[in-house]
């Protein structure tokens, strides 16, 4: 009985270990998958907005019809509620990438309902739509920034992450530094 007991004592902390630790890990991919997710959302939603300033815009008064109108329109709308979230669910101590986050949203959403939009005697404002373009490229890059800080202080606030990091990175002898 003894030899037995000394053999399955270990297996069983060791399998009782193991699916801890891979409940653990699921629980991090899954955190890690909505992060993704969820910039990526709102990356598209900044698409579709360049892409329907870039239907109204280079196009007269004349030539502007309500529908095209509304797709801008609408796009405004879904960016507003879909960068929302992000900004309210945000990880404490993200506050300097929100604050720049914040400025390229308000710009790009200044600028799409802004210049000669609804305006009866508009010309086709190419220069409008470039500053809408810079200013999505921006908002995207600024996203990026965020979500690279937010998947970062997921990874510093994991055990298991810091655990793994700790026992495998690599030593540098005295002397060297």
């Amino acid at each position: 009985m003894g030899i037995i007991w000394t053999l399955i004592t270990p297996a069983f902390i060791a399998s009782v270990l193991s699916i801890a630790i891979n409940i653990r890990a699921d629980k991090f991919r899954a955190r890690r998958e909505y992060i993704t997710a969820s910039f990526e959302a709102v990356r598209a939603t900044i698409d579709t907005a360049v892409k329907a300033a870039a239907e109204y815009f280079p196009l007269p008064a004349v030539a502007r019809t309500p529908a095209i109108e509304a797709k801008l329109w609408l796009a405004d709308r879904e960016l507003r509620f879909a960068l929302s979230p992000l900004i309210k669910n945000a990880s404490s101590g993200l506050d300097a990438e929100l604050e720049q986050l914040t400025a390229a949203f308000d710009d790009l959403i200044a600028l799409l309902t802004g210049g000669s939009f609804q305006s009866s005697k508009a010309e086709a404002d190419l220069k409008h739509l470039r500053l809408i373009a810079s200013a999505g490229a921006e908002l995207r890059a600024k996203l990026t920034d965020v979500r690279h800080a937010e998947l970062r202080q997921a990874v510093e606030q994991d055990i298991l992450s810091r655990f793994i990091h700790y026992w495998t990175e690599p030593t540098i002898p005295r002397g060297i530094r």
